[in-house]
């Protein structure tokens, strides 16, 4: 666990880039990407196709990919195997 992020969930949000969605009977909230955000995204892929940095947009990608593919709680078990001092201070607790 990491209490950075949220001080980075809050820049982001302040930045236009993500928006905050309140869950409903929970003191946390969600995110999601914001128009601006896709809106950079393309301009960030165009300026690599000029500077011919394709290659590493097209990882990007594939990591966004993966990432996206699980759940919240894979995800999580995928950091913490590779990152195990993330884990140390986690309440969060994957059912059986």
């Amino acid at each position: 666990m990491s209490l950075g992020i949220y001080k980075d969930l809050d820049t982001f949000v302040d930045q236009g880039l993500l928006e905050r969605v309140p869950v409903p009977g929970k003191r946390w909230s969600r995110y999601r990407p914001s128009k601006t955000t896709f809106r950079e995204g393309q301009r960030l892929l165009e300026q690599a196709e000029k500077e011919q940095a394709l290659d590493a947009a097209r990882e990007l990608f594939q990591i966004k990919q993966d990432v996206a593919g699980v759940g919240f709680g894979e995800l999580l078990e995928r950091v913490y195997a590779e990152y195990p001092e993330f884990a140390v201070n986690s309440i969060f607790r994957r059912s059986a």
